[in-house]
């Protein structure tokens, strides 16, 4: 039995240089990202990054195409890749964008790369979808967010409802919703002639009220 290495692992250069009748795809040998605009008519920066097994022996970006894009993104314009220390840079620019199609644009960007084999070079391609979404690190803006990684998504935590909350006054035989607390104070009494201070927690301008004595 041939051991199947699990999935996610790059390939080896010597994986790669093994195949001499046609070209591999492999999309875990090198990953395209992108930073920047996400507008029509903005420029961006494109970085590709290669497995770190293939950065001694990668030569070159041979081809840098556009595989299928949403209409919404209308024209784009890929810039020459560079070398820059262990990865390719490029430079991409939207044009002016088409009918509304998605809710997360789609672009799909192929890398056509060289390596060397011991004296004789070889290409392999990678290939990276890319979506126009919620950066879930960057506080949820707009990004672009590689296959792989995931983007973020909004979800309802809690309601805020207007403070305070007062509940609706219900019909009752009895005005109970409109009670408040009395308090009668005897102050001095002179023969028949009782003084006394009475007090309510209604506020002072909320209610009318009057005192009637029905006995004692």
């Amino acid at each position: 039995m041939v051991p199947v290495a699990p999935e996610g692992t790059p390939p080896a250069a010597s994986d790669l240089c093994a195949v001499t009748d046609t070209t591999v795809s492999s999309g875990w040998a090198a990953r395209v990202t992108l930073t920047g605009a996400t507008s029509a008519g903005q420029p961006a920066s494109g970085r590709i990054a290669l497995a770190p097994e293939l950065v001694p022996s990668t030569i070159s970006v041979v081809e840098l195409s556009v595989v299928e894009q949403d209409p919404e993104l209308g024209s784009v314009t890929l810039g020459t890749p560079r070398r820059q220390g262990d990865v390719f840079v490029f430079d991409l620019t939207f044009g002016p964008p088409g009918r509304a199609a998605s809710r997360f644009p789609r672009l799909v960007l192929s890398a056509r790369l060289s390596i060397d084999c011991g004296g004789a070079s070889r290409e392999f391609v990678a290939t990276t979808a890319l979506y126009r979404c919620s950066d879930p690190v960057k506080t949820y803006e707009q990004a672009w967010i590689s296959s792989g990684d995931a983007c973020g998504e909004c979800a309802v935590i809690c309601e805020m409802a207007a403070s305070p909350i007062v509940p609706p006054q219900q019909e009752a035989s009895e005005p109970l919703s409109q009670a408040i607390r009395a308090q009668v104070t005897r102050v001095g009494q002179y023969g028949s002639a009782v003084l006394v201070q009475a007090q309510h927690d209604g506020g002072a301008n909320r209610f009318e009220y009057q005192w009637d004595v029905s006995g004692g």
